[in-house]
């Protein structure tokens, strides 16, 4: 019985190993299609050049797992003729944070960019559809299938916010410096239009209710956080985690409570 579930549970890794491989695959030709057919196509877009499809974050992040996942297969290599098992702990790290940023890359763009595009944006062509939907659901299942012995913490759920934080510097810094982003204007998103009625901090009413840059950057600063969160509760080595840790303070109760019952024992002893 004990060989079997030891069998079963090595099938399993295996398994689980091949299909985050596949994912890996499938992340690094989706992102590079997606990103180059938007290049080439960028006046169809309505971009200026086709670098300035460089700028925007949904270009970046997907730039940014597609390198992770090259990245991994250089480090399997490696450590294997090192004879090393597994990938490094900050490996890991940079996996979970660059899921939760490719996952708002998806959310953002299937709840609000998506929907409300307009027709020049060529918002649900291939090339689109590829880096906002496909390079998401690849990840996010990547994330949950690759086989790791890295268990996050509620400290780590912080890295999650850099490189919102950091993208939200840069365009501020296209903003300051008059760099527009291939489109006319200065900002890439329209909760980063650093130049509209309402500014950094107001509130205004034109055609539209204008809410300051603050805000939305509050926002979504708090809901990169709700991911991050997510991510950490559903993780499987989260569960594994918890799980060990309630059997071992039900095991530390046991003993303790055991323990307490012979110091009575012992003591009504020596009373007669």
């Amino acid at each position: 019985m004990c060989l079997y579930i030891v069998k079963k549970g090595c099938i399993i890794i295996y398994m689980r190993k091949k299909i985050s491989i596949i994912l890996k695959i499938l992340i690094i030709a989706c992102a590079f299609c997606g990103v180059t057919v938007g290049m080439i196509f960028y006046e169809s877009d309505g971009y200026s050049f086709w670098y300035k499809k460089l700028m925007y974050f949904t270009t970046q992040s997907n730039l940014w797992i597609a390198f992770y996942s090259i990245i991994y297969f250089v480090l399997l290599i490696i450590r294997k003729r090192k004879g090393l098992q597994g990938m490094p702990k900050w490996y890991y790290l940079v996996h979970f944070v660059l899921t939760v940023s490719i996952t708002l890359t998806g959310v953002v763009f299937c709840s609000i960019l998506g929907p409300f595009a307009k027709d020049d944006f060529n918002a649900w062509s291939a090339s689109s559809l590829l880096v906002h939907v496909f390079v998401p659901a690849f990840a996010i299942a990547d994330f949950f299938v690759a086989e790791s012995d890295f268990v996050l913490t509620k400290k780590h759920l912080w890295f999650a916010i850099i490189p919102p934080l950091y993208y939200m510097l840069y365009t501020v810094v296209m903003y300051l410096f008059g760099i527009d982003f291939g489109r006319g204007v200065l900002y890439s998103y329209f909760f980063l239009d650093y130049a509209s009625p309402a500014g950094f901090f107001g509130f205004a009413k034109a055609d539209t209710i204008y809410v300051g840059t603050i805000y939305w950057v509050i926002f979504m600063l708090g809901f990169i956080m709700l991911l991050a969160y997510i991510y950490y509760i559903l993780h499987p080595n989260t569960k594994k985690a918890r799980k060990k840790a309630k059997e071992g303070k039900d095991c530390d109760n046991l003993v303790s409570e055991t323990s307490s019952t012979l110091v009575e024992g012992d003591s009504g002893t020596s009373d007669k």
